[in-house]
């Protein structure tokens, strides 16, 4: 809970052997974090269609519109690139918890808009 209350902290990666209680700690610490207004918003996100590689490739777009449609907002474009730098803009402006889980292959954060620590571009 300490690293979610930290400013500087952007990201926290939770990994493991299936079964050992990764998302059931997810869920707990996303549950206290909004008991204690860490979050102006939170967003969780299954995101375990990822070890299919042929449902990878649509990816970006399917977690660009699953935290859209979370989070109320629309995007303006169409294309990947520029809904990421829409998402990116408007995460900025929010404190929101994203949660990804179970996920089995990468995922690209700054591909998706999800701002990252080593974000050169502000």
């Amino acid at each position: 809970m300490n690293a979610l209350r930290d400013a500087e902290m952007k990201m926290i990666g939770v990994w493991g052997m299936g079964g050992v209680g990764k998302t059931t700690l997810m869920k707990q610490v996303a549950e206290q974090a909004k008991q204690k207004k860490l979050f102006t918003t939170e967003v969780y996100i299954d995101v375990s269609w990822t070890r299919d590689s042929e449902k990878l490739e649509q990816g970006i777009a399917k977690i660009q519109q699953q935290i859209t449609d979370m989070l109320g907002l629309e995007f303006k474009r169409k294309d990947e690139s520029t809904r990421a730098l829409e998402l990116k803009t408007r995460l900025k402006e929010m404190k929101t918890l994203i949660i990804l889980n179970d996920i089995w292959e990468e995922v690209g954060l700054k591909e998706v808009g999800i701002p990252c620590k080593d974000d050169k571009t502000e």
